[in-house]
């Protein structure tokens, strides 16, 4: 048999070797997106480097114990509120931090005015020390027990997310996490779903609580009603203090979550038996 041609093929020798399916560069794209480098890392030189290589990467993607990462954000929340001696009609701010694997709220600190390094400092540090209840001597403890809940969630974070603002770019917020041992990290610009546990709980307070509440704003669909949230505001700052420590203490720590097993407290509770805090 003579040399096939340039361009030509030899039908025995495709006969006689193995039949090869045609890849296409999708397939390889897809094939390559399943590389885990964390696995990969963590096999190779054991968890604690891989989570310091991977930080930013692991923060808003897995976790598998409790502080291993939390989540802070701000919300404005959908309600006007009587403030001070004059009960001027307000608008509250609400900064949460939540921890990713149990869903646990940890902090929370309400103001009214805009969020700040300070607010966030304020937030650190009701996270991380130990909690009691500021209602212990409070008369409506008696009607509503919930008051006197004490928050078991305390600790200090290996990794603590948070926005991307010029406010918080601070020295002083760099310099208290460098000196706790927490990896800072800033979430990319218009990336909600980077801080996706704390923003769900934001967006859940507001249509479960806030929004059932006079003065509410209704997340402004109020046209067409017979109904002026600024002119019917009656809760007072007060007041407003204590659902929120209801609804994000207790009521939040027992309620289930939906895809995860257990409870914010119950996930709690295992995970620290294994990881004690620090």
């Amino acid at each position: 048999l003579s040399a096939p041609e340039s361009g030509a093929v030899c039908i025995d020798s495709v006969a006689a070797g193995p039949r090869l399916l045609k890849v296409s560069y999708e397939t390889v794209r897809r094939i390559w997106k399943r590389h885990d480098r964390y696995e990969e890392t963590k096999a190779r030189w054991g968890r604690q480097v891989a989570e310091k290589k991977e930080a930013a990467r692991l923060a808003g993607a897995r976790t598998t114990r409790a502080l291993q990462r939390v989540e802070i954000d701000h919300f404005r929340l959908d309600i006007h509120v009587r403030v001070g001696k004059r009960f001027e009609v307000r608008r509250a701010w609400l900064t949460l931090a939540v921890d990713h694997y149990t869903g646990a709220i940890l902090a929370w600190t309400l103001s009214f005015v805009a969020p700040s390094v300070e607010t966030v400092l304020a937030t650190l540090r009701v996270l991380v020390l130990p909690k009691t209840s500021p209602y212990k001597d409070d008369p409506d403890s008696k009607e509503f027990p919930g008051l006197l809940w004490e928050s078991p969630f305390c600790g200090i974070p290996d990794v603590v997310v948070v926005d991307n603002g010029l406010e918080l770019q601070s020295k002083g917020l760099r310099e208290a996490c460098a000196r706790l041992g927490i990896i800072l990290i800033f979430a990319p610009p218009r990336t909600p779903w980077y801080k996706g546990v704390v923003e769900r709980k934001g967006g859940v307070l507001n249509v479960q609580l806030i929004h059932i509440l006079k003065g509410s704003t209704l997340a402004g669909r109020t046209e067409g009603l017979d109904y002026d949230p600024k002119g019917d505001a009656c809760i007072s700052e007060s007041d407003l203090r204590k659902l929120l420590y209801l609804y994000l203490g207790e009521l939040n720590s027992i309620a289930p979550r939906r895809g995860k097993l257990g409870t914010p407290l119950e996930r709690w509770n295992q995970s620290v038996r294994v990881w004690p805090i620090r």
